[in-house]
């Protein structure tokens, strides 16, 4: 079975498009999907913009890699 995902900006061309799938023989499904949070959204742009924003927030702090991992793993040595 092969599966096709299809964006569609439009609702009413989105319904227009459902129907016509649904019509075919040889499509066993139709599923339709309003708010779809697994694929990518605009707002990824954003997220990435406010990563880079508070970089460097640690710069002036007296922490260290092997500081980190001892409270990290305190059982451990390093």
């Amino acid at each position: 079975m092969e599966q096709i995902v299809i964006q569609v900006a439009d609702k009413k061309k989105a319904q227009i498009l459902l129907q016509l799938l649904e019509s075919l023989s040889f499509v066993d499904s139709v599923e339709s999907r309003s708010n779809v949070d697994e694929y990518v959204s605009p707002n990824v742009v954003d997220k990435v913009e406010d990563f880079f924003a508070i970089a460097g927030i640690w710069e002036s702090s007296n922490i260290s890699l092997n500081k980190i991992r001892e409270e990290a793993w305190p059982q451990q040595q390093i």
